[in-house]
Parts: C-alpha cells; structure tokens; sequence
C-alpha cells in the first residue's frame, strides 16, 4: 500500500510500532512505498519498491533495527535480504494464523484459497483454490523453500498469538528448521492508547461486529443469518454493523422481521476514534469470518472491554477469548455459531463477564508499550529515554 497521511498508517501496525519506539527513545522512522517528494510532517522516509530491494538506500538511513511487516511472502525477500545486507537487525513480522502452507493444515490453507480467489475474482475459483493448494502440498519449491529463504534473513520472526507461533514452528520443524522454529516469538499487533475499558461509558446489550462486508473471508450472509436468530431469541439485545458493504448487508436485512430489522444498525465505515467508542459500550464483537491473521478489531475490542465470538479456527480468538473473555463455536456453522453466540450471551447476563477484568486482562499484552519493549527484548535492544512522538 502506498503511504498517505490519511491513508490509516498510524492507527495500526508499523505507524504504531514507529510511534512507539519513538515514545521510548529509539529515533524511529516509518518506512514505506511512496513518491520521496511527498511533503509530509510525519515522521517518514518512502522509497520505490526497487528503493527497498537496495541495500544502499538501507545504509543510508543506517537503521540498527527494522521491524518488517512482509507476511513472509516470497516477493519480498529481496527487501529483507538489502536490510540485513545494510547491516541492521531484522524482526519479520507475519500478521498469520500460522496456516502458511498446505502443510500446516491442507483443509484451511484449501478454504482460504477458494475464498481469497473469489475476493479477487478469479474464473472458476473453487477449481483455482483446489489446483493451487495441491500443488503447494506436492511441490515445496513452489511456495515453502522461497517463504523459508525470506524468513532465513530474519533475526526475530513475529507472529501475533501462541496457536500461530505452534503452527509455523511445527511447519519449520517439518522442514528440518530447528534454527528458524527457535526465531519465531509472540509479537501481536499493538493497540492504540484509547483502546481501554471506560467506566464511565455504560455497557449496552449490543453485539458489534466490523469489517469489508463485500469480502467472502467475512461472510456477511453468515453475519445476518446468526444475528438474526440470536435477535429473534434475545429481545433486549441489539446489533452493530460498520464497515465497508453496508449496501450488501442492507439487502441482507430487508427480508427479516421489522422487529428484528429495527434493531440492527448499519453504520459502515468509521473512523477509528469512534469505532473504539462502539467498543467502548458494546458487550460482544462477533466474528464469522472463514479466516483471519491477527484481526485489529479483536484485540482492540478485548482491550475496550468487550468479549469475543466466532469459530474456533481462527487462532487469534482461540488467544483473545481465553481468559473468560469469549466463547468459540467448535465448526464454524450456523448452528454452532448461533449457539456461541448465544451461549456469550448468557454468561454476560449470568454476571460472568467483567469488562474491566477483560480489559486488565489484555492490556499488559497488547498496549503499545508492552508490544515494544517485547519487540526489543528479544531482538537484544534496551529502551532509551523517551522522545516527542508524532
């Protein structure tokens, strides 16, 4: 993605992890693709793709460290083989659930591709995902030896939860990848310094959910579908939408009861100040989706206070609704969504669910600060005294 001032680069990620070395003293820049005239009071030094590949444009900047958001795709090893050619230390960060092979899981790494060539369209997707996913299993040199020589440049390799973390290791080791299965360490996304639990804010009966509603991985269809009986079941609770493809949910929703469509609020796509707000008030963040990495909108939501639901796939939920923070379907079903859903429900109306609790809960993982001096703990750097961020 190109750089934008308003592009959303410091609400998440590496504008997140730039402002955050800054906080603790570490002169920290983003770097990213992007015209190197562009004016900007941010602190930021952009460069072409072919700028990146070179170590020279490294050495310059002279980093002693770079955190490198790459996904480990095979593409991109020639940025992170000029980083370390400049000199600097390298954390690849992954933002994965750990399925990055066939051979990790043949069934998810399947439903992903199936799902991911419909996003983009592709002609005949369910036959493009199966023929892919084959080949990946039957030919390592395809995908696995190229994403394994990116991650051999890598000083510490990020994933963001513990099943992930399992996951890549057990593939690294499959590969004889002792060496690189001992870099892979917990970094999770950090979150920003208002994703907190507010006392003040009154906690409404209200589940939320966000994302690209046009996107297959989500499922919008599931969304409506598992919404609406829950709604139909729990008179006093309502739902939240926001997001992009608010057009397709509305269409989804016009058939329902207008009891239940009354109580279903379409929001799409907000700014990030308010949807922490939404968060906030909520008590659930439902997430159907067929896959996820390391989701925002999850790790924020725990911070504000809120529970999680969704399938027990998705490695992240497994990491942000176990410490008496959620509930997970088993198979990601409608029956089995609608009664976790459910299920959530009512451990909130039992008294068992405790926002603040939640929220302490997280927070020593996922705030800023804690994401930071992880990061430069086990890269081997120490925190400085602090400096202005942006």
């Amino acid at each position: 993605m190109v750089y934008s001032d308003d592009g959303g680069f410091w609400d998440r990620e590496s504008g997140l992890f730039c402002q955050g070395f800054r906080s603790l003293g570490q002169d920290s820049k983003l770097v990213a693709l992007g015209n190197p005239g562009l004016a900007t009071k941010a602190p930021v030094h952009l460069g072409s793709l072919e700028d990146l590949m070179d170590p020279g444009f490294w050495r310059k900047l002279n980093p002693t460290g770079v955190v490198f958001y790459s996904w480990a795709v095979p593409k991109y090893e020639p940025i992170a083989r000029a980083i370390k050619e400049s000199g600097a230390k390298l954390v690849l960060k992954l933002d994965s659930d750990g399925v990055k092979s066939p051979r990790v899981s043949f069934w998810l790494q399947l439903v992903r591709a199936i799902y991911s060539s419909r996003d983009i369209k592709k002609p005949l997707p369910t036959l493009y995902g199966i023929a892919h996913t084959i080949l990946l299993r039957l030919f390592p040199s395809l995908h696995d030896e190229k994403m394994i020589r990116h991650l051999e440049h890598a000083d510490v390799i990020g994933i963001e939860c513990p099943v992930a973390q399992a996951r890549l290791r057990r593939l690294l080791r499959g590969y004889g990848r002792e060496d690189l299965a001992r870099r892979v360490e917990v970094i999770p996304h950090p979150v920003t310094a208002d994703a907190v639990q507010d006392p003040a804010i009154p906690r409404e009966r209200c589940i939320i959910a966000v994302g690209r509603w046009s996107s297959w991985q989500k499922d919008a269809p599931m969304l409506i579908r598992v919404l609406a009986a829950t709604l139909a079941a729990y008179p006093a609770y309502s739902a939240e939408l926001y997001g992009s493809g608010g057009d397709i949910l509305q269409r989804l929703i016009r058939d329902l009861p207008a009891e239940i469509c009354g109580r279903v609020k379409i929001g799409g796509s907000v700014d990030h100040s308010a949807l922490i707000g939404h968060f906030q008030r909520s008590r659930i963040l439902f997430m159907p989706s067929r896959f996820e990495g390391f989701p925002n909108t999850a790790s924020e939501a725990v911070c504000c206070g809120c529970s999680v639901v969704g399938p027990a796939q998705l490695s992240a939920l497994v990491y942000l609704g176990g410490k008496s923070s959620g509930t997970l379907a088993p198979y990601r079903t409608f029956p089995h969504l609608r009664d976790a859903l459910e299920a959530e429900i009512c451990e909130w109306e039992a008294g068992h669910r405790d926002p603040a609790a939640i929220s302490r809960s997280f927070l020593p993982e996922l705030s800023l600060r804690s994401v930071i001096e992880k990061t430069l703990r086990v890269s081997g750097k120490t925190p400085g005294a602090p400096v202005p961020s942006r």
